[in-house]
This record gives structure tokens, sequence and C-alpha cells, in this order.
């Protein structure tokens, strides 16, 4: 079973939770309407970021009946399922994501 699921790409840049919000805006749980409904109006939106930070910090999608997390890195947006196993060297240093020596934790 795969746990993590990419969602939406870094590549949208700021409108990558806009973008999460048009592909997820009936099934997001745990967080207020509004969060969602600034999502869809955009970054020109001034409380865009929080409400983004809301909305990854407490949301969930429902999957069968199985309430996935949200989270971003590096700009990509996942779905994780709630039995994933998190790695922490995966997320910390990938060998695709070179980095300098002092940029490492």
């Amino acid at each position: 079973m795969q746990t993590m699921e990419l969602v939406v790409d870094g590549r949208a840049g700021i409108y990558a939770p806009q973008n999460f919000a048009e592909l997820f805006a009936d099934e997001i749980k745990s967080v207020q309407r509004a969060d969602v409904e600034t999502l869809l109006e955009g970054p020109e939106d001034e409380w865009y970021w929080e409400a983004w930070q809301n909305i990854e910090m407490n949301g969930t999608i429902s999957v069968n009946d199985e309430n996935w997390t949200i989270y971003q890195y590096e700009g990509d947006i996942w779905l994780v399922h709630p039995d994933h196993e998190w790695d922490d060297d995966y997320w910390t240093v990938r060998p695709d994501y070179p980095m300098d020596e002092d940029e490492y934790l």
C-alpha cells in the first residue's frame, strides 16, 4: 500500500496551496470553511498563507474512510496515510536535492 501520494507539484510555486484547494475543496476536513475559501481566492488574499498554514497543520482528507494528513515539502504537497512511518533521513537529505554542506541540519 502506498502511504504517501503527491497531489500538487511544487512547480506551481505560490499557487500550490490554491491548486490543492481547487482539487480538494469539498474533501478538506478539520478546518474552517473560510480557510478553504481563502485559498481558493489565491495568493493575492492577505490571509492566504495563514489559511494554508492552518489547513496544512490541521486539515485532513478522507480517503476510503481514513483521514490522510496534508504535508508540504520543498513546495510539493502530499497526502500522508495515517499508518505512514516517517524516515527522518529521507526528508533531511535526499540525493536528488543537492545541498551545500552548511545547509544540513
